[in-house]
């Protein structure tokens, strides 16, 4: 059982002794109000798989699927890494769950970053206390609350989702209540998949079929949808990247301020989904194979959206 301060003690243990400090305010508004902030840096004109992002990971819970993660990691070799929330559960970590697959997924992510790889982590909602680690920046490692990049003229904001939970009128404790509730049926549901797997069955989804079946998820759903890309459209952007909902999917979207491109990255414990650029747009992946025999999912993973009928608005 390892030390919930492992992930702490294994960054700092691979921080160079001539490292610097650097401050990076993360920015914590939850509206409009904080203006247009600038795209970072991000170069869109790279070959495909230059950018890629994953999300809701959740290392430290025993629905992640941390092996098909790690061979994900190793076959890709991006210039850019979006880490687009959640990528640890804080929670679970402190309960002391941190077998060796997870331990080996964040050893292979600092690996990238040793070897070039520039990873932007944007902190989601159970990965909240990295925010207090936001002065420390390791190389190739940077800490965000939400991002702005522009890709072709296409100004794209890049948020885990969190932020838009306020906006939606969900009462805080029944919001946590609901969030408990996910996690325990997101576990039951990934040993019931890996059951089925064992037993040469095709895995069905206890969590997916709850939220296509509970009217009240769905109506969540879409409403969040609608929030976050009214959200993405009140900061000047076209298009908006999320997680936290663990629905990946590519759509577009009719706002006050325009016409917006949702697209969410999905998740680890039940769909194994990434976005990666393929040099004009990003196709969504999926894995769907056992973990033993899991490939890269930009080279061999089931595609899931092309987005062709909503392409990348012209630049």
């Amino acid at each position: 059982m390892i030390n919930p301060h492992r992930f702490a003690e294994l960054i700092h243990s691979r921080m160079p002794g001539d490292a610097t400090l650097e401050a990076v305010v993360p920015e914590h508004d939850h509206g409009c109000r904080a203006g247009r902030p600038a795209p970072a840096a991000i170069r869109g004109d790279g070959p495909a798989g230059s950018i890629v992002i994953i999300s809701d990971c959740h290392l430290g819970t025993a629905a992640c699927h941390a092996h098909r993660l790690l061979a994900f990691l190793e076959k890709i070799a991006p210039r850019t890494l979006i880490i687009n929330g959640d990528l640890c559960d804080i929670g679970s970590c402190w309960r002391g769950h941190w077998p060796a697959a997870h331990r080996a997924v964040i050893q292979r992510l600092l690996e990238m970053a040793d070897q070039g790889t520039t990873i932007r982590y944007i902190v989601g909602n159970h990965d909240a206390g990295l925010l207090n680690w936001c002065h420390l920046t390791l190389p190739n490692i940077h800490l965000h609350r939400r991002l702005i990049i522009d890709l072709g003229g296409v100004r794209t904001l890049i948020m885990h989702g969190d932020a838009c939970d306020s906006s939606l009128g969900n009462h805080r404790l029944l919001w946590r209540c609901a969030g408990w509730l996910h996690d325990r049926v997101a576990c039951f549901s990934s040993r019931l998949d890996r059951l089925q797997e064992r037993c040469g069955w095709r895995p069905r989804s206890l969590l997916g079929g709850i939220k296509s079946a509970v009217p009240q998820v769905r109506s969540y759903i879409d409403r969040f949808h609608q929030s976050a890309a009214a959200y993405a459209a009140g900061l000047g952007c076209v298009a908006v990247i999320c997680g936290h909902i663990h629905q990946p999917v590519v759509r577009c979207l009719d706002t006050p301020q325009g016409r917006v491109r949702y697209l969410n990255v999905g998740d680890w414990i039940e769909h194994c989904s990434a976005l990666v650029w393929n040099g004009h747009d990003w196709d969504m992946t999926m894995d769907r194979v056992p973990a033993a025999q899991a490939r890269p999912a930009a080279a061999s993973g089931e595609a899931l959206a092309r987005a062709a009928s909503c392409p990348l608005p012209a630049a």
